[in-house]
């Protein structure tokens, strides 16, 4: 990349930063409000253990809460707890290990240790989400009054996982873990649609990445993963004033308007 290349490059972007705050404050001006809603998904584990194991795929569940201010058609901001639980299962390539009573992995079974094949096991992890969310609306570039919304929302929040090792049936607890605490980092994309002035019912999807130890509490062996995947559907409520319509209007229209 040449000099004058980047000399272009740069001062696009200088002029982007500049006239974006005005444009969001002169179409967004009445989108302006505080919001409140509940969500609920599914949320699926990779981490020593997966939701995506031996050929199935182990769904949990989730329930939360969350409350924002907007500050204009193109940015909000908002607060969230959600708690859930989801399961997994051991992964293709771990189905021959050994978990002994201790909580090591050991490659077979150890004489005068209770344990179990891996293959016979499950994996139930609690979890709570405490976090803020920063969210930006694409479609409040083209239309501050648009029904519809696409938000792409990076999340940062604390992130608690408690363990319980289980058979396949689920019916009997084996091993138990206490609470571990994580800093979460990921994001959402979000499709919304405002069905009244106040309602807006949306879909979501996004990952949440967990620092730390993984979250099922097995032995960290081979597998770096440790993540949360999550997809939902939300429903808020808005206390301000719906923004102004957009108006598309066709040259065909406009010279319809100008004929006498």
């Amino acid at each position: 990349m040449n000099h004058g290349s980047l000399k272009k490059i740069v001062s696009l972007g200088i002029l982007w930063l500049a006239f974006t705050p005005a444009f969001a404050q002169e179409n967004g001006k009445q989108a302006t409000s505080w919001y409140a809603g509940i969500q609920g998904g599914m949320p699926f584990g990779i981490s020593q253990f997966s939701s995506f194991s031996a050929g199935k795929a182990h769904a949990g569940y989730a329930i939360g809460l969350h409350g924002g201010y907007r500050f204009n058609s193109l940015f909000s901001l908002e607060a969230q707890a959600a708690w859930g639980s989801l399961r997994q299962g051991a992964r293709d390539c771990c189905l021959d290990y050994w978990l002994g009573e201790d909580g090591n992995r050991y490659e077979a079974a150890v004489a005068g240790m209770n344990g179990w094949e891996y293959a016979a096991l499950t994996d139930r992890v609690a979890l709570q989400r405490y976090g803020v969310q920063f969210n930006f609306n694409v479609l409040g570039l083209l239309c501050a009054g648009s029904r519809w919304s696409f938000e792409i929302s990076p999340l940062l929040a604390a992130v608690a996982t408690k363990s319980t090792v289980q058979d396949l049936d689920g019916k009997n607890d084996l091993l138990k873990s206490d609470a571990r605490w994580h800093l979460g980092a990921g994001g959402n994309l979000r499709v919304g649609y405002r069905l009244t002035e106040n309602l807006v019912l949306g879909i979501y999807s996004g990952i949440t990445c967990l620092t730390g130890k993984p979250m099922d509490a097995l032995p960290d062996c081979r597998h770096g993963s440790n993540l949360v995947w999550e997809s939902g559907v939300r429903l808020a409520w808005t206390f301000g004033k719906k923004a102004k319509a957009c108006r598309v209007e066709t040259i065909e229209k406009r010279k319809e308007d100008r004929q006498p």
